[in-house]
């Protein structure tokens, strides 16, 4: 007996252990991205140019509305408090873009910290934002890490507070205008609120007509976002953008995909199965397939893979919420079932690790192809063919160029304006945010750049 307690004990702590490591990795991960300024990717550069140009929100897509005022909150305000070191600003662009919406993911981690519901969050985090979330301009990162936290907070075990109702419903009204997903994440937490309310006596131990309220309220706004989100998929406002999100095959037929389909089934399956040995096989199948995707980086992520998972991972969100929705409202409250034994949620841990690892490598590339663009921005003057300039001939280039940003990266990471713009390739023919060739769109002189971004 003495020494089932030990066990016991030495488990629960064990536990906790790892739940504060994984705080803390993400909390690294996100300042890992801050420094090396990903919020610049793609089209990161061009939406900072315009902030700087114009001292207010890039905030054009109308279906994406609230999701980009919460991730270019923090730069509106420094601006407001009078902050123009570019290099500051930059960091704080990218602060916005990464650290708002790992910070949600944390918050509804902390929501369940004393539930084994932490490890479904954790997995939720890892197969959306460690698959899809690199290209930190998407507004999908912010609109997943709020649903996740409106999810988690509905499935508290105990009673909603005022303040609870207040962040659910300050998210309810964000996420009417945040990704066109909503169009079926709205329905997961529309029957999340609503199973809680006809669940609130076992769940909240009292029938408080307030908090039933405020449970319709949610229910109202999610619909609300149904609505939205469906009308801007059938009447898109770019059909190109929304093809590209739609072709999940590259996504789904990639090795990154593959282990994320195959540890999602084991994890969910030795998850709600009651046989000890299924779920020894499932931890031993999961601890080999994330050892051994680790021990691959042909099979890794590469940079224009992550945006492909956008839409799918989405689905699977829906998928894991749901699963743990049905489980909390209909089995935990109604049935005295054996809890599931812990062990099984290291898959969770492990499959988290093995996607994390890799996300920060990328990172760190990224960094250093900013860094070899700043310098060939710095070295030369006037205007440069894509093909002419250094970085044509790059590895990194090779991985990371993005020809319709070139210029508006160039604006952002040179001196000043004596300093080079390189061009798009002679190739390209597609949008740019502007035409160097034409007009160069500058950053106001009151902005200040006395040093390079990495201070080299």
């Amino acid at each position: 007996m003495k020494e089932s307690i030990l066990i016991a004990r030495q488990s629960f702590h064990f536990e906790k252990s790892l739940k504060f490591l994984v705080i803390a990795l993400i909390c690294a991960l996100s300042a890992w991205g801050v420094y090396w300024a990903i919020g610049l990717a793609v089209d990161g550069s061009s939406w900072l140019l315009h902030i700087l140009r114009f001292n207010t929100f890039n905030d054009w897509d109308k279906v994406r509305l609230f999701a980009n005022w919460i991730t270019q909150l923090p730069v509106i305000l420094a601006l407001k408090y009078g902050v123009h070191d570019i290099n500051l600003l930059i960091r704080i662009h990218s602060f916005g873009l990464v650290s708002i919406p790992s910070f949600f993911w944390i918050w509804a981690m902390l929501v369940q910290w004393n539930s084994d519901r932490f490890w479904y969050f954790l997995f939720a985090f890892s197969i959306t934002y460690l698959n899809s979330g690199f290209q930190s301009v998407g507004e999908y990162n912010i609109c997943y890490s709020m649903v996740a936290l409106s999810a988690s907070l509905l499935q508290k075990d105990t009673q909603l507070k005022i303040r609870d109702y207040l962040i659910l419903f300050f998210l309810s009204i964000a996420l009417t205008c945040s990704y066109e997903s909503m169009a079926f994440l709205g329905v997961l937490l529309y029957f999340i609120a609503i199973s809680r309310w006809l669940s609130s006596k076992s769940i909240c131990r009292e029938d408080s007509s307030f908090a039933r309220i405020m449970l319709l309220v949610l229910g109202m706004f999610y619909a609300m976002s149904v609505a939205i989100g469906a009308w801007f998929i059938v009447y898109p406002r770019l059909p190109s953008q929304l093809a590209d999100a739609e072709n999940i095959g590259p996504a789904l037929t990639s090795w990154p995909g593959i282990y994320s389909l195959f540890i999602l089934f084991i994890y969910l399956f030795s998850s709600v199965s009651k046989n000890r040995h299924v779920k020894n096989i499932a931890l031993g199948l999961g601890t080999i397939a994330s050892i051994g995707y680790l021990s691959k980086p042909s099979c890794w992520h590469y940079f224009w893979l992550y945006p492909k998972f956008r839409a799918i991972t989405g689905v699977v969100l829906f998928f894991v919420l749901f699963f743990l929705s049905i489980r909390f409202f209909y089995f935990e409250q109604n049935q005295n079932e054996e809890k599931t034994q812990n062990h099984v949620h290291f898959i969770s841990f492990l499959f988290f690790l093995s996607l994390l690892i890799p996300f920060s490598f990328t990172t760190r590339d990224l960094g250093q192809w900013f860094r070899q663009f700043e310098t060939e921005v710095n070295s030369k003057i006037g205007l440069i063919p894509w093909e002419a300039s250094s970085l044509s001939s790059s590895k990194l280039g090779k991985t990371f160029a993005c020809d319709h940003t070139n210029a508006s990266l160039s604006v952002i990471l040179r001196q000043d304006d004596t300093k080079a713009i390189v061009l798009a390739s002679v190739t390209y023919k597609g949008w740019q945010p502007f035409d160097p060739k034409i007009k160069i769109y500058e950053i106001p002189r009151h902005f200040t750049k006395s040093k390079t971004l990495f201070n080299d």
